[in-house]
């Protein structure tokens, strides 16, 4: 009797002891064809071996496709991505556009032109927590089109002053060297309005540093894109504007360079001297004559900035900051920005959580006895030769006035600025008065507006228009007493 052929399983099956190679990786055909020859490695293919090579070509067809599918998906992920900054940007976009019921026929830009010292860090603040609001009504800022994660990047988020210095010509010009221009941010600006059909906002005190034809080139950025422009300005008074702006000017030279000032021992001041700043320029309006120059900032004032600006836009909005019925913040979230109910919503019930935005301005007095240690540094009456030596002085000095003597900051002898220079700073204060402070109403109170603020320039004339007389401070008998107590300065070595 015929005996049926027994299908060959491959050892490696029966015996769990074999390694090596899977065993259907094993099996090919034989050069003499004879699938039954023993002595040779090569052994018949079986039912159960076809079945298995049938299975594992199915799934490594299967496999093939989904990665392909997935090198597809992968590709097109970052083409996205290299579009329109990143997937979650497509996808914050896609649910903003979805919930957009603002009139999108017509596209507006806000500008912020500042000046310094009017308020603008706390508009940037909030034009930064009020970004997803601000979006709902259609208005995008190129930091946060460009970088939706919130990533931080120099000079970024709040103050957009890297865009603002890409409309400065002058390469050399202060601004522009500490903050050179991003076009990439310009080109996201420009995006937000091409492909978004977004609103912009735009905040950066350095706007008010453009000249005739820097405003010029901002206006051919904005005007084929946007629809409607408005240029917001603050108003602050010319003498408290002036004496605020050279306090934060010292603050940022003592912030960086304070010991490096000391080591040089060669100004006569730590940070700028409003008298010095002022020495001999008469008149303060129009030509000075001679080789001396203008305090570079004059320029920056609302009452020279706004009519370069009034020559190109026809809508140039001026927030007054003396205005108390209103807070500052308010009157730009919600009456400047056209058609943002949403943005003025949230920001009255954060205000109404957080309390005021508005920040009390004092003088400092930490840079008074720094002032006060480098003028005796300079006339050679202590000789501090180390920075934590000089910590110890400030330390000292400031002990000495507060606590020994039971005086202030205040309490030393100042000298002020000239009566002619006053009075020249009076009549700027007068005419910006008039030109932007002035309520047709008047200010509600039955009093003269300019009388009242006559009276408190008056006061401040004496105080924030005046520094300390160091010399006459370093010959009273009080302070020789400190000096001879505390020179020689102890020879530590940086």
């Amino acid at each position: 009797m015929h005996k049926p052929k027994t299908l060959r399983v491959p050892s490696s099956l029966n015996d769990g002891r074999r390694v090596g190679r899977p065993w259907f990786l094993s099996f090919s055909r034989s050069r003499s064809g004879d699938h039954e020859n023993k002595n040779t490695p090569f052994r018949r293919v079986s039912r159960v071996q076809r079945s298995s090579w049938r299975m594992y070509s199915i799934l490594a067809l299967r496999l093939g496709v989904i990665s392909i599918g997935f090198i597809l998906s992968l590709l097109q992920y970052y083409s996205l991505k290299k579009f329109n900054g990143n997937e979650q940007l497509n996808k914050h976009r896609i649910r903003i556009q979805s919930t957009y019921t603002t009139n999108t026929a017509v596209k507006n830009a806000v500008v912020h032109i500042g000046p310094h010292k009017t308020g603008s860090t706390t508009i940037q603040e909030y034009s930064r927590i009020l970004s997803e609001q601000l979006l709902v009504d259609g208005y995008d800022m190129p930091w946060s089109h460009k970088f939706p994660n919130g990533t931080r990047f120099h000079g970024g988020w709040d103050n957009q002053v890297e865009i603002a210095t890409c409309f400065i010509k002058d390469p050399n010009q202060a601004a522009r060297k500490a903050y050179p221009c991003r076009t990439d941010l310009l080109e996201a600006g420009k995006s937000i309005g091409h492909n978004f059909n977004h609103s912009i906002l735009l905040s950066a005190e350095t706007f008010d540093n453009l000249v005739e034809d820097e405003v010029a080139s901002l206006y051919e950025y904005l005007h084929p894109t946007w629809d409607n422009v408005t240029i917001v300005a603050v108003y602050r008074r010319f003498y408290d504007w002036l004496a605020s702006v050279q306090a934060e000017i010292s603050r940022d030279v003592l912030a960086r360079d304070l010991w490096y000032i000391f080591q040089q021992n060669s100004s006569d001041h730590l940070g700028r001297s409003l008298l010095d700043d002022f020495n001999g320029i008469i008149p303060l309006q129009g030509e000075v004559k001679g080789d001396i120059d203008k305090p570079f900032f004059l320029e920056e004032y609302i009452l020279y900035a706004v009519p370069r600006y009034k020559k190109y836009f026809s809508n140039v909005e001026v927030i007054n900051m003396h205005d108390k019925s209103v807070d500052l913040a308010d009157r730009f979230f919600c009456d400047m920005i056209p058609h943002a109910p949403k943005t003025c919503h949230a920001f009255r019930q954060k205000v109404a959580k957080d309390g005021t935005t508005r920040q009390e301005n004092k003088r400092s007095k930490d840079i008074v006895y720094k002032e006060l240690a480098y003028a005796a540094h300079r006339r050679g009456i202590f000789h501090i030769k180390a920075k934590q030596h000089l910590n110890l002085v400030v330390e000292a000095m400031q002990y000495y006035q507060e606590t020994v003597l039971n005086l202030s900051a205040e309490d030393f002898t100042y000298k002020c600025l000239p009566q002619e220079i006053l009075d020249e700073i009076w009549d700027i204060s007068e005419q910006a008065e008039h030109e932007f402070g002035l309520k047709p109403q008047g200010n509600g109170s039955g009093q003269d507006p300019i009388a009242e603020m006559k009276a408190d320039f008056e006061k401040k004339s004496k105080s924030d228009l005046c520094e300390v007389d160091f010399d006459d401070v370093l010959r009273t008998d009080t302070w020789r007493v400190f000096f001879e107590k505390h020179a020689p300065a102890p020879p530590i070595e940086s």
